[in-house]
C-alpha cells in the first residue's frame, strides 16, 4: 500500500490530472465528465473531485479567484485524499476475500 502512494504511477496520475484541469474555470457552464484518477478497478471522476474541492473550499473560506495557489493546493490535497480512500477500500475488499 505504501509503495503505491509513493510510486511514479500516483505521481503520473496527479500530473495528468493537473495538465487537463489547467484551464478550469469556476464560471464554466458546460462540463464534460472525465476521469481524475484510476485506483485499481475504481475511478475518481473529475466531477466528484470538483464537488469535494468546492465544498472544502467553502468550508475553509478559500476563494479560488483571490487565492488561486491555495485553491490549487487544496485540489492536490483532496485528490490525494480520494486516492487514499480508494486504496483503503481496495485493501479492505482484499482482506475480506481472504
Amino acid at each position: 500500500m505504501k509503495s503505491f502512494l509513493s510510486s511514479p504511477v500516483s505521481t503520473i496520475l496527479l500530473l495528468a490530472y493537473l495538465c487537463t484541469t489547467t484551464g478550469y474555470s469556476q464560471n464554466q457552464k458546460k462540463y464534460i465528465e472525465g476521469i481524475a484518477a484510476i485506483v485499481g478497478d475504481n475511478i475518481i471522476l473529475k466531477s466528484d473531485l470538483s464537488q469535494v474541492v468546492s465544498m472544502t473550499a467553502l468550508q475553509q473560506r478559500i476563494d479560488p479567484v483571490n487565492n488561486p495557489k491555495r485553491f490549487q493546493t487544496l485540489q492536490h490535497e483532496v485528490l490525494q485524499s480520494l486516492i487514499d480512500q480508494k486504496i483503503i477500500l481496495e485493501m479492505a475488499e482484499l482482506d475480506s476475500i481472504e
